[in-house]
């Protein structure tokens, strides 16, 4: 499966090593699928640009990680993509992941990773890929039927 993985700016658009993104995307490809990275601090793309990417990709999962004060960024980032290809689910993970209710609500995330990544975030590519019950991954939260469903802690210590 291609698997597209975003870093999002924070709003000072400084530069870091996306290690969340860098895990995540990591631990994607050790379990067979193809990872894309694009990170937004360092590559200059615009919106368009991006779309582009996402249609020449064809990806069936985008993961968006980014820390809590690139909320806003990230926000117009997944209205841009779902107003494009409202049917790509959409995971965000990261510290941005302390505002799990208004990524889902208000942003328009799919699916919020908690704690681990690299070890949700193929778990829940594969709960996707095969059409199985999201509420048995640990470590997610999703909006459904009008309310937030949490699934636990995923944590290998």
């Amino acid at each position: 499966m291609n698997v597209l993985m975003i870093e999002v700016p924070t709003r000072e658009m400084d530069g870091s090593v996306p290690f969340g993104v860098l895990y995540a995307a990591s631990s994607a490809h050790r379990h067979g699928h193809n990872v894309k990275i694009v990170d937004l601090v360092k590559e200059d793309l615009s919106n368009d640009d991006l779309i582009e990417l996402i249609r020449d990709y064809s990806p069936r999962v985008i993961g968006i990680g980014g820390i809590t004060s690139s909320y806003k960024i990230c926000k117009e980032l997944i209205g841009h993509i779902k107003k494009h290809y409202n049917t790509i689910p959409i995971v965000v993970g990261g510290v941005i992941a302390s505002v799990s209710d208004l990524l889902l609500t208000k942003a328009g995330a799919d699916y919020v990773v908690h704690g681990e990544g690299e070890i949700t975030f193929p778990q829940l590519i594969a709960a996707l890929e095969n059409g199985e019950d999201l509420s048995n991954v640990k470590g997610i939260s999703f909006y459904e039927n009008g309310h937030i469903t949490r699934t636990g802690i995923n944590c290998k210590y």
